[in-house]
């Protein structure tokens, strides 16, 4: 059964408001999941705001919430991936304790890459062993790896399935996360990565995004693709993603996954995007 995940605007609510709103809140969205996030390259950790994670899981299952996924958002090209691969290890931890079966981390999550930025394949030799031992650990705690679509290096079809394959070769149990918006920056077309890879999608993050040749008057955005387009935040059903392929493809192989929230929303706005993936997947 389709879980409808609150993911963006919990981990907003658990940040301002703490993790009882933030349960709350969801219930009264109408959400039957969240999904933690947690961005810690950032330096805005919630892992130690969260208290012990028994306490944590007896808040969820009093609410009647499951937990479809728990993402963190870290950097593994650095100059200490040691370090990152043992904190991502405490939060797979905490992941399986309460009750999640999915793990989500990014990989390099960087926008924008120098003249003088290293290549695909080095990049790829730095990062694979650190991202086989956290595959490794997911799996010695129950848990499925999951990537996404992102950045400049592992983003697009050909940016995805060398690292998929390497990490798939290796007998990893590791499946994607099929992204609404993320592979726009290396400017490939979201339903063509559902296309590609429908088969190895364990997980969904909807969102919209608009993108033009040109910028738009009145309108603000940071984000621009690789090839110099513009790209801006939109409500769902507003942009510029073909949101029927990738819901197509997704019915077209029963998919009974989450469908996770990746914006944070007022609860109107939050109401009329579930309103609209459901009928999209025919759940109403």
């Amino acid at each position: 059964m389709i879980k409808l995940t609150n993911y963006n605007t919990f981990q907003a609510d658990v940040l301002s408001h703490g993790l009882e709103y933030a349960v709350r809140h969801s219930v009264d969205l109408g959400f039957d999941a969240v999904e933690f996030l947690d961005t810690c390259r950032m330096g805005d950790s919630i892992l130690p705001t969260l208290g012990e994670a028994k306490d944590v899981k007896a808040l969820l299952d009093r609410y009647g919430l499951g937990v479809s996924c728990y993402s963190v958002g870290v950097q593994l090209l650095c100059d200490d991936p040691t370090a990152t691969e043992k904190a991502l290890f405490a939060h797979i931890d905490f992941a399986a304790a309460i009750g999640s079966k999915l793990f989500h981390h990014t990989i390099v999550p960087v926008l924008t890459l120098p003249a003088d930025a290293p290549s695909y394949e080095d990049v790829m030799q730095k990062i694979l062993p650190y991202a086989e031992h956290i595959a490794s650990y997911c799996t010695s705690r129950g848990l499925t790896c999951l990537y996404e679509p992102q950045g400049m290096y592992f983003n697009g079809i050909q940016g995805l399935k060398p690292f998929l394959a390497k990490m798939k070769q290796a007998g990893h149990r590791v499946g994607l996360c099929g992204d609404f918006g993320n592979s726009l920056f290396v400017d490939v077309a979201p339903d063509a990565i559902f296309d590609e890879f429908i088969g190895d999608i364990k997980h969904v993050h909807v969102k919209d995004y608009l993108v033009s040749d040109t910028e738009i008057d009145g309108k603000h955005t940071d984000f621009c693709s690789k090839g110099g387009r513009w790209i801006y935040e939109a409500d769902m059903g507003e942009g510029s993603v073909k949101l029927d392929r990738c819901f197509d493809a997704l019915r077209a192989v029963n998919y009974d996954g989450a469908v996770s929230f990746e914006f944070v929303a007022d609860d109107e706005t939050n109401k009329k995007a579930m309103q609209l993936v459901r009928e999209k997947l025919g759940i109403l």
